[in-house]
């Protein structure tokens, strides 16, 4: 059975001195074991809401929950997802997103932001963030990350929104899918983020 290869750009870092977790880019094949069938009968036939420690979010029909790398509190994928783009089809990439927790430990989200920005292009050669600006998520002060890369001949969209939590906690959203079908998945991501509620 052909397995589908969700290429992982967004994680976490874990500094064993005070266990400071923070977000790297970095693509690397994960195979989550689920057939890129359209039809997985594994895929949520429903909308679903997922409630973890911390937070729920609504996941929308034909995403499926897969395991995720250690630090990283959620992960789904459009295991349904019809790949138009050939660079993208030959790696059997499927949009996937992202819930993860971090602190701010003492820092502004201005400076968290900075910081994000720095670990992410560290260890990602040629990520560029394109866009960025303070915006409200859920009637709260956060910030939106859009950045842009290329591996392995694909062009890669990567959107992060930081939200704040209660005292310093503070979480990311994420999104990868390619390049050119961002301007369609857009509204989408959005709307998911929307779902995303802490305690």
């Amino acid at each position: 059975m052909k397995k589908t290869i969700i290429f992982f750009v967004s994680g976490v870092i874990i500094f064993a001195a005070g266990g400071l977790v923070g977000f790297y880019l970095a693509i690397r094949g994960i195979d989550f074991g689920f057939s890129a069938q359209p039809n997985e009968d594994r895929a949520a036939q429903e909308d679903a809401t997922i409630t973890r420690e911390g937070f729920s979010i609504t996941l929308p029909k034909g995403w499926k929950e897969v395991q995720p790398p250690a630090g990283v509190s959620l992960m789904a994928a459009n295991s349904g997802e019809e790949i138009k783009d050939e660079n993208l089809k030959k790696i059997n990439f499927k949009s996937y997103y992202t819930v993860i927790y971090d602190n701010l430990q003492g820092r502004t989200l201005k400076e968290y932001v900075d910081y994000i920005k720095e670990m992410t292009t560290q260890y990602t050669p040629g990520l560029k963030f394109v866009s960025e600006e303070e915006t409200a998520i859920n009637d709260k002060e956060g910030y939106r990350l859009e950045a842009e890369v290329t591996q392995q001949g694909a062009d890669f969209k990567v959107v992060i929104l930081l939200v704040p939590g209660q005292n310093e906690d503070i979480w990311s959203l994420s999104m990868s899918t390619g390049v050119d079908d961002w301007e369609k998945k857009e509204e989408f991501f959005s709307d998911l983020a929307k779902t995303f509620k802490t305690e």
